[in-house]
This record gives structure tokens, sequence and C-alpha cells, in this order.
């Protein structure tokens, strides 16, 4: 889990607020992030279910993704960070996750388009923002964002709320622009100066190198909503 991540979850977990019990698809936790990618304490008091198709730290259950051993409605929060990528099926994913979250409940994706290819294990796609609203589409609240250059950003999220009608004037722009003030503030990458070196010797050839640098911390958040039928 990269700290930008992190920050987008305390924010969430803050702002939202979020509620327990809270679970995880995608939890196992890779070695040296261990850390990072401890999430316990940002939703005080929250019981956490971890599942990934592999055992190890951060696995509570072991099951695929698309297909979850877990109650309809059953968890206010689910966290499905820095792992649609990895998936075979990442529609079927975020099927599974509307379909446990609960009632006035939601749903936090995180993934990246500018990245390298990590396999853990595997590594098949990137997303827009468009797509995450797409993979989110089930839900009638839909917070989408990105970091980092506009039109190839390294970073993208989304938050998808199952909220009543009775809530869904809650969320306006001026919430979400809110949010992408705090967010900016937060989650910001610091680079060893060798790497502001590299960077800049790379501009001189390539001139996108500079501006996607000088744009790194750039946030952007926007609001998408649907109607509810009753």
């Amino acid at each position: 889990m990269r700290q930008n991540v992190r920050a987008l979850v305390e924010l969430v977990a803050r702002e939202y607020p979020c509620k327990g019990p809270v679970a995880e698809i995608g939890a196992f936790r890779v070695e040296g992030q261990e850390k990072m990618s401890d999430l316990s304490g940002l939703i005080p008091g929250a019981h956490r279910v971890g599942l990934d198709l592999r055992a190890g730290p951060g696995v509570d259950v072991v099951a695929d993704g698309a297909s979850l051993p877990l109650a309809d409605e059953s968890f206010p929060t689910v966290l499905v960070l820095e792992t649609v990528e990895h998936a075979g099926d990442p529609m079927a994913i975020a099927r599974e996750a509307f379909r446990v979250c609960a009632p006035g409940g939601c749903v936090l994706l995180t993934t990246v388009l500018d990245f390298r290819i990590h396999n853990h294990p595997h590594d098949y796609f990137r997303f827009t923002p468009g797509a995450i609203g797409l993979l989110l589409g089930q839900f009638p609240v839909r917070v989408l964002g990105f970091q980092g250059h506009p039109k190839f950003p390294h970073s993208v999220f989304g938050l998808g709320v199952k909220c009543s009608q009775d809530t869904l004037g809650e969320w306006t722009e001026a919430r979400v622009k809110d949010w992408e003030q705090k967010l900016t503030a937060t989650a910001r990458f610091q680079r060893s100066p060798g790497e502001r070196l590299r960077i800049r010797l790379a501009s001189l050839i390539h001139g996108r190198a500079l501006r996607s640098y000088l744009l790194y911390n750039h946030v952007e958040m926007m609001l998408e909503t649907s109607s509810i039928e009753e």
C-alpha cells in the first residue's frame, strides 16, 4: 500500500465517517508494506475481516473476491485497496462489494494507472476514473478521483455510497471539493534528491516527464449521483 492510499482511507474514515464491521477484499499484506497496510485503529472499535486468494499476513479468510462467503448487506464498510488491477474479473469483485455493503454503508476502491507492472501475484489491468465509475455504477453516490497528471494519473480511486433518498442531498460538490483540499494536503509524496534530479534530466528529453513531476501530488475529485429506485 502506498502512502497516498492510506491518506485516502484516513480521510474517508474520518469524514464520511465509516462504521464497522469492515470487510477488506485483497487484504494480503505485501512484504515490506506491513505497517503501511495495517489499517487497524482507523475506524475505532470496528471488527475487520480480511479476505484474499492467498493465506498470509492480514488475511482472515481465504476466498475469491468475485464470490465472497459473506452475507448480503452485512458490512457497513468495504475496502478494495490496490486490488482490482490484479483480478481476472474486476466487475465481479465490484458486484460482490456492492452486495455485501450494508444500507448506508460505503465501498472504497483504489487502483493505479501510470504505474509499473507489479505481480502480486498477477497484474492484469489499468483503470481510468471513468472505469472506476463503471465499477461502482450500482451505487447512487460515487465520488471519483485521481492523483497525478490529469491526462495520465498514477492513482485512481472511487467511493461508492449506498445511501437512501433521504440522505442523497447530503452529497454536494462543495463537500467533495472540501475532501479534495484535505486529501491534497495529506496525500503528498516526498521524493529523494536523486529521484528529483533524474526526473529533471529526463524532462530535457521528454517534456511530459517534467509536467508529470510537477503535478505528481495534484488531486482532483468529482461527484456523480444517480436516482434511487424505491
